[in-house]
């Protein structure tokens, strides 16, 4: 296990009750932008709701709010349906 001293400041050492959510929260100030941090690490994350102490990520550079708003509109526009009543 690396201690979390010596990495760089764009990466984070994953501890034992460490959730994206709150990660996202201590960083960006703003729990939804886990997505961020999930998609930088893509290849290491298959389920946001699972990360294991010991594993390290990349954090990507902050982004603002109207950038994840823009984000969170297109994932939803392309993901969803028409459903008419």
């Amino acid at each position: 296990e690396m201690p979390s001293g010596s990495l760089p400041d764009n990466y984070v050492l994953i501890k034992p009750g460490d959730m994206l959510w709150t990660i996202s929260y201590k960083i960006y100030g703003n729990p939804l932008k886990y997505i961020e941090i999930y998609k930088e690490n893509r290849d290491q994350i298959s389920n946001p709701d699972l990360i294991f102490p010991g594993q390290v990520f990349s954090i990507p550079k902050k982004i603002n709010d109207w950038q994840l708003l823009n984000k969170i509109s297109k994932a939803f526009t392309k993901y969803s349906c028409n459903i008419s009543l």
